[in-house]
């Protein structure tokens, strides 16, 4: 979320056992076919809400300008690091790299995510570095610039905030680091609005 340092940080409430984000959960979904999922996606395979600025926009369009406007927020400049979390299947990271020349990093726990990713972002024609590991976020503590997360949260498990040791994302970046978060959630941020809330560092 844009704005000061302490409305951008994303912060993890550790329990005392369970450190992880629901693993068995994201693999069991999405590491069905990329043909299965292909057959509702648009050509970015990007599976989060689109922005239709027009009635005629299509969803490859509505696609495309959900990431354009994401990206722009975000104050991107040529050879900084974003680091996408839950970065799907490369869409977000492969737009960033075409229009900001920025070097990228995407976490993802999903198999085939993670190969499909790669094969994206090896036919980018840039110089710039691009890596996704198939890694939990919680685990990742390399300096970036800046940091987006698209519908995302819900697989980060409402279990993981509760009171305990809190790291928080804005130690990842400079007092000038912007942080990016789109989350659908229900109600008035009842339920898994009330973690959604938490991981984002919001008053409860």
């Amino acid at each position: 979320m844009p704005g000061h340092r302490e409305n951008t940080c994303l912060t993890y409430q550790r329990g005392a056992t369970h450190v992880r984000s629901n693993v068995d959960d994201v693999q069991a979904h999405y590491d069905l076919s990329d043909e299965f999922f292909a057959l509702f996606q648009d050509p970015t395979r990007t599976y989060s809400c689109a922005y239709f600025e027009r009635d005629d926009m299509t969803l490859h369009q509505a696609q495309l300008a959900k990431l354009d406007l994401t990206l722009d927020k975000l104050g991107l400049r040529p050879g900084m690091t974003l680091l996408d979390i839950g970065c799907g299947w490369g869409s977000t990271m492969r737009r960033a790299i075409e229009r900001y020349d920025v070097n990228v990093i995407g976490l993802t726990l999903s198999k085939n995510q993670h190969a499909y990713c790669q094969r994206v972002l090896d036919d980018v024609d840039t110089s710039r570095c691009h890596r996704v590991l198939l890694r939990d976020w919680a685990e990742f503590s390399e300096p970036v610039d800046r940091i987006v997360v698209i519908e995302a949260l819900e697989h980060f498990g409402s279990e993981h905030v509760k009171a305990g040791e809190t790291v928080s994302y804005a130690d990842l970046m400079s007092a000038s680091g912007v942080g990016w978060l789109i989350q659908a959630t229900v109600g008035s941020f009842g339920g898994v609005g009330r973690w959604c809330r938490n991981l984002a560092g919001l008053a409860a």
